[in-house]
């Protein structure tokens, strides 16, 4: 009798020699040595650790951050332009620990109050934005679906709509990047997870910054309620 073949996503989650699971409500495979690595915060308590920069701009009110029954609020005032980030670390590239060349994993669960003229999305970048991963809803690139952005170099922006519409619903949202062969990396979008995008097209090969973003497109608030926030490097051996 055979045993059963092992799956790609199982055996990069157990690149790092232990056990792995797939975990359905994520849509990803993880390994022990995952748990015990890497970024989770449910936002308890009555403010945000002192490991995030959190930046407004734009307008009067353009941005508006609390903590508040274990949700961060990202908060986007009235003005075209104004937007709030929460970066894990900072905001100068002092901070950059996300590498696409050795595999990474971010998770998020959240929901945003708008599906038009807003950009509320999650991942990592660097602080020129010239090089980009991240996912979400993003009008400005795909009108009303959620989507993967990314960039490098500053070169043209590459988007992958999922074909999916957003809502002003809770998900959990999961990106995975990692190296695979020929030199490439690709990124996953998983949805409550069901994987809905993928791509290997401007993938970036320099580390990163883990950042989540609400943006205001039109003169009209926006918000984001972030109730998780996960990152796991992947670069054991």
């Amino acid at each position: 009798m055979s045993l059963p073949s092992i799956s790609p996503e199982l055996l990069r989650a157990g690149d790092n020699r232990f056990l792995s699971r797939f975990v359905p409500s994520l849509g990803i495979s993880l390994s022990e040595m995952d748990y015990l690595r890497g970024w989770r915060d449910d936002f308890l308590g009555l403010a945000i650790h002192e490991q995030y920069t959190a930046v407004s701009g734009v307008g009067s009110g353009g941005g508006l951050a609390s903590v508040h029954g274990g949700v961060y609020v990202l908060a986007a005032g009235a003005a075209a332009g104004a937007y709030h980030h929460l970066w894990l670390g900072n905001a100068a590239d002092g901070y950059a620990t996300l590498d696409a060349d050795l595999g990474w994993v971010m998770m998020a669960n959240f929901n945003v109050s708008q599906t038009t003229s807003i950009a509320g999305d999650f991942g990592a970048r660097d602080a020129a934005s010239n090089n980009i991963i991240r996912a979400g809803l993003n009008t400005t690139v795909v009108a009303a679906n959620w989507s993967i952005v990314t960039r490098t170099g500053g070169g043209a922006i590459n988007s992958v709509d999922s074909g999916i519409p957003a809502d002003i619903n809770r998900h959990w949202h999961v990106l995975n990047v990692y190296p695979i062969t020929g030199g490439l990396r690709q990124v996953d979008y998983s949805l409550d997870g069901t994987q809905i995008a993928t791509t290997i097209v401007s993938v970036p090969t320099i580390v990163l910054t883990p950042i989540v973003t609400i943006y205001a497109v039109l003169a009209a608030a926006r918000a984001m309620g972030l109730d998780f926030l996960g990152v796991i490097p992947r670069n054991l051996a």
